[in-house]
């Protein structure tokens, strides 16, 4: 009969080993349950960073145009590609992700657990979705319209705005045009 001969670890390759268990059973979802952590991963794994500049740029640039029509259409003028640069410039730096990744991250950690914050990191990694998974995934979307809510007023209540702004260097511009003569 054929044995095999249990192999003996010891020394350095044992404590290493040990060493090595220990750091694996630190790396699993259950002893790094930290919320905060995993929303600002799922965070970048979604990439909702760019997406939310994207966003931020292109209501902007409808803020803009919108500000362009409504002056051609009072006074036939047309805003200046600097002056139009300048608002754009407050909206980026108003409506910088980094300004808001934080209490994002939070709102997420506050609304979903670290298993349904684990599973959207997985769905976001294109780890697809088991189908025991499935319910809970629901359960997890539903949730979505209150931390959309709650997002929105954290960035309503934490952003300067550009409206003020915009509405004095439009006027001044204006000004300095001789297009509009008397102050509002």
């Amino acid at each position: 009969m054929f044995m095999l001969a249990r192999p003996v670890i010891s020394g350095q390759p044992l404590r290493l080993l040990q060493l090595a268990c220990a750091l694996l059973a630190l790396q699993s979802p259950s002893a790094t349950a930290d919320p905060l952590r995993d929303a600002e991963r799922l965070l970048r794994v979604a990439d909702a960073g760019t997406k939310f500049e994207y966003r931020a740029q292109r209501q902007a640039e409808r803020i803009i145009h919108n500000y362009t029509v409504i002056i051609s259409r009072n006074t036939d003028y047309h805003l200046p590609v600097p002056v139009r640069q300048q608002i754009a410039e407050c909206y980026s730096e108003a409506y910088r992700w980094e300004n808001f990744a934080a209490g994002i991250a939070r709102i997420l950690a506050d609304n979903l657990s670290g298993e349904e914050l684990r599973l959207l990191i997985d769905f976001h990694r294109n780890l697809g979705l088991p189908p025991s998974k499935i319910d809970l995934f629901r359960n997890t979307v539903a949730k979505v319209g209150l931390i959309h809510e709650q997002s929105a007023e954290y960035i309503f209540t934490r952003s300067p705005g550009c409206v003020d702004q915009d509405a004095e260097l439009i006027l001044r511009h204006l000004r300095e045009q001789d297009i509009l003569l008397r102050p509002l």
